[in-house]
């Protein structure tokens, strides 16, 4: 009963960590400038939903008296922080309810996969129901992705200029090189004889607006939705070497340019979110799949700990069965 009341207590712990971990979460935050705190309250919550499953596993092996009891005031303590934490009520229910979902389906598989063997294996037993288990939690990261690109659609701030600067970043590198490749073929050597000179700037600048003014497309002559005179090209770098460089033209425009790309996410505000949501799931599985090669050395070194100190006692004994014989 002792080391039940401990494994208890664990959980209580783990599930407080996991809500506010989770609660705080900000997907978005991984491609807004603020990857460093993203990526710590998504490692404490995946270590944090991990040693719960760990919990949940020994709890199957203890007297299965108050059990439910001890998921369902679990399961309260990590609503209570982590709406506490986002203070969104309907993502605090849903999230909750995967959760207790979580807890019941780690605790009931364990105990159905433990009958199943004659010795205990936790490669065989605990591993395929971790793994089974974190597809309620990444469901919830899901969840999560669902209404904080919901609430950043409504708000006209899905895309952020942090967010669009990586997204350009290789298109204005495929620029430079089109564009330099573009003024070697049309000049030769005339562009070579000009290295270094006011000269090679007004020829890199002319030739540009002729190729933006090209690009325009229908009466106004729009390039992705600016008009070429909107278009700053004095802003282009020619370096000594005969390097293009447009990124300042890119940096320059990046406001009107996430004004476009949220005005555009707009018109799809109905089902972007879904497919964000289901963006996000297909992205938490790379993250998760890295730890699964690992997972199976950390388990059994953490098992031989348990039984090693005695936290965790084997037994043997003698079932009788019916056997059929002709």
């Amino acid at each position: 009963m002792h080391k039940k009341t401990v494994l208890f207590i664990l959980l209580c712990i783990l599930s407080i960590t996991a809500g506010a971990a989770i609660g705080l979460l900000d997907l978005f935050g991984f491609i807004d400038g603020r990857h460093t705190l993203s990526l710590s309250f998504f490692i404490i919550s995946f270590l944090s939903i991990y040693a719960i499953t760990i919990v949940v596993f020994l709890l199957n092996f203890a007297e299965k008296q108050r059990n439910h009891s001890f998921f369902i005031l679990a399961g309260s303590f990590f609503a209570m922080t982590f709406f506490l934490m986002n203070l969104d009520i309907l993502l605090t229910l849903l999230t909750s309810v995967f959760y207790l979902i979580f807890l019941y389906y780690s605790f009931e598989e364990s105990h159905k996969r433990s009958r199943m063997f004659v010795k205990f294996l936790p490669r065989e037993i605990f591993f395929p129901v971790m793994k089974k288990s974190f597809l309620y939690i990444m469901i919830v990261l899901s969840l999560i992705a669902f209404v904080q690109s919901k609430k950043l659609i409504s708000e006209n701030s899905l895309f952020s200029p942090s967010f669009v600067r990586i997204l350009i970043r290789p298109t204005v590198m495929t620029i430079n090189k089109q564009l330099g490749a573009q003024l070697q073929s049309q000049l030769g050597n005339r562009f070579k004889q000009t290295i270094g000179t006011q000269e090679r700037e007004k020829i890199v600048r002319f030739v540009l607006a002729e190729s933006i003014e090209a690009m325009g497309e229908g009466q106004t002559r729009q390039v992705f939705g600016f008009r070429p005179d909107t278009i700053p090209i004095d802003k282009t770098i020619v370096y000594e070497n005969g390097d293009i460089d447009v990124a300042p033209v890119a940096e320059t425009m990046l406001p009107s340019i996430t004004e476009k790309l949220n005005q555009q996410v707009q018109k799809y505000a109905l089902i972007a979110p879904f497919a964000i949501a289901l963006l996000a799931f297909l992205i938490i599985q790379t993250f998760i799949l890295p730890f699964q090669l690992f997972e199976g050395f950390i388990a059994l070194i953490l098992f031989k700990i348990l039984i090693s100190s005695g936290f965790i006692k084997i037994s043997k004994e003698t079932i009788e069965i019916e056997k059929i014989a002709l």
